[in-house]
């Protein structure tokens, strides 16, 4: 079953945008907002959904902050659905049908020349490109058309900016482009010739095929047809002596020791805070955001990354702050994990002088996944897991603290709230996170047909 793609767009002049569902839309269809807002808004606009979507990804531009989410279509499709936002946003809705997503995002990128790089056995791109200027500089244009890409959309806006007195005005320019993918091996790169601040590549690949091909809009080379032997146990943490690794500093970086028994093939996933929001926590090479709470007032920072290890690993990796802060990590070796499935099915949730800490419901698609959470906050604190969760690492110094806790789930498809208790919440100020780790799910290949019109 071959994969196709429609868009529609929504702009919103006001703090809330009902984002319009591309026509033709059924249960079951993959749905992916891409959310672009500018700088002025406030923490509290910052674009969010109901429990049911989930974060994919996030970027915080010069010009703009990027947003991606998703969901699967309900069997009664709405027409539109309910978006906090601020004024003048801009929002892309896809709709992914006819087999399912198997390849959530691969890569997201900034700039003009840097390349966006394809995942193999990918069945559909999308690429979507952001330019923005303000001015008196005039206008910028319309992000070209990637090499090999198609033109899905392409939108040009603006509004007027008034801060004491003066008005600027703030340019947008987007394009959306699409391609099929002919080569299951292809790992090239996509870049839009013209000037960009921003892009993002999302990546689907076919679901399962057991049965004819009937309907006919795209052009697949060597379509498989697989039969899926589901998991039978859930992705799991390292533990015993040296395989949790924690860090607390006062400093402008924090490095961390690599879990002991840590060997190519698994996947490290660090939980990290920091004590001041206006200063981010950023990794070196090779690491993936999953989750972020950050220049957020006045909640801490909050981030999730991962990083598939292809071969033997460090022995330990730094983590840079934006200037000299408290901070708290550590570092947690998971094995039986999907990498594909690890980069977006997380939220995080603020607080203020909450107990028990609460943090948010997220979806999945796999049965046996693994929920991983974290609860931070500005205070130093012993931590107690609710919700039948079982405690994974604790860590804490003056001024700040957070735990990470664990849970497998067995089945469904939402992982309800999770909640833990701190020993005081006083006057302090939380941030509390919920990622999922879906499983490895082997596929035995019955046949390869191709190339072929579907």
């Amino acid at each position: 079953m071959s994969l196709d793609v429609t868009i529609a767009c929504t702009e919103s002049s006001n703090t809330s945008m009902n984002a319009t569902v591309p026509e033709g839309t059924v249960e079951d269809d993959l749905l992916v907002l891409i959310l672009f807002q500018p700088v002025t808004l406030t923490s509290s606009e910052i674009g969010s959904f109901q429990a049911d979507w989930s974060a994919l990804h996030h970027s915080d531009l010069p010009n703009t902050y990027m947003r991606v989410f998703y969901r699967y279509a309900p069997s009664s499709v709405p027409a539109y659905y309910a978006v906090t936002c601020s004024e003048n946003s801009v929002g892309f809705m896809l709709r992914v049908s006819g087999g399912g997503v198997r390849r959530l995002p691969v890569e997201s990128v900034g700039g003009a020349t840097t390349g966006l790089t394809t995942r193999a056995t990918s069945s559909v791109l999308i690429s979507v490109n952001y330019d923005g200027g303000t001015s008196p500089q005039p206008p910028p244009a319309i992000p070209a058309v990637p090499s090999g890409m198609t033109s899905l959309y392409s939108l040009a806006t603006s509004y007027i900016f008034s801060f004491l007195g003066e008005t600027t005005t703030v340019y947008s320019r987007f394009r959306v482009s699409e391609q099929c993918i002919t080569n299951p091996t292809d790992t090239g790169s996509r870049n839009s010739s013209g000037g960009q601040d921003e892009g993002i590549l999302l990546s689907f690949a076919d679901s399962d095929v057991m049965g004819e091909e009937r309907v006919s809009l795209k052009k697949i080379s060597g379509l498989r047809l697989q039969e899926r032997i589901p998991p039978e146990t859930p992705p799991m943490v390292g533990t015993g002596a040296g395989n949790l690794q924690t860090a607390s500093v006062n400093s402008t970086s924090m490095t961390i020791t690599t879990p002991t028994d840590t060997a190519a093939g698994d996947v490290l996933v660090a939980f990290l805070t920091g004590a001041l929001y206006y200063y981010d926590i950023t990794p070196g090479s090779g690491w993936s955001l999953m989750a972020a709470l950050t220049n957020t007032y006045p909640y801490p920072v909050s981030k999730v990354y991962y990083r598939p290890l292809t071969a033997a690993p460090a022995s330990s990796y730094g983590f840079t702050f934006g200037g000299s802060m408290r901070g708290c990590g550590a570092l947690v070796r998971v094995t039986g994990c999907d990498i594909e499935n690890a980069g977006g099915l997380a939220s995080v949730t603020p607080s203020y002088q909450t107990t028990p800490l609460v943090a948010p419901s997220v979806g999945f698609s796999l049965d046996n996944s693994l929920l991983l959470t974290m609860y931070c906050q500005t205070g130093a604190a012993t931590y107690t897991p609710g919700s039948s969760q079982n405690e994974v690492l604790e860590v804490s110094q003056t001024g700040l603290s957070m735990c990470v806790n664990k849970l497998d789930l067995p089945s469904g498809s939402s992982s309800g709230t999770k909640n833990d208790t701190p020993s005081t919440v006083s006057g302090l100020y939380q941030a509390s996170t919920s990622l999922i780790l879906q499983p490895e799910e082997p596929v035995r290949q019955i046949r390869r047909v191709g190339p072929l019109w579907v």
